[in-house]
């Protein structure tokens, strides 16, 4: 039979998982609008450049918006996936499958 649960093996105590990723969409929210306001003062307020130099000021800091913008999010992915990691890892424990030894009838003592 498929995961047959542990008897009287009780779960694990939550822990900081639990806070981690209750402050992860708070914490989305907030870097977001601080990426997005970065961005917004860069084209609102851009340096005294002449014309072509200031073009290609804009669009370098274009890629630097876009380039913290996806390791945020590569970040904040990552710390979900180690919360959930963590929970299925505290879940409740699990009887594993019979492996037939094939050299011995028995275990050794």
């Amino acid at each position: 039979m498929l995961l047959n649960k542990l008897p009287g093996f009780p779960r694990s105590p939550s822990g900081l998982e639990w806070q981690i990723l209750k402050r992860l969409p708070m914490a989305t929210v907030t870097g977001l609008t601080l990426i997005a306001a970065g961005w917004a003062a860069m084209h609102a307020w851009p340096p005294a450049l002449p014309s072509f130099e200031l073009a290609a000021w804009l669009t370098r800091m274009d890629f630097v918006a876009l380039g913290v913008l996806f390791v945020f999010l590569t970040l904040l992915f990552t710390v979900f996936i180690g919360c959930v990691i963590v929970l299925i890892m505290k879940g409740p424990a699990y009887v594993a499958d019979p492996y037939p030894l094939s050299d011995r009838d028995q275990p050794l003592p």
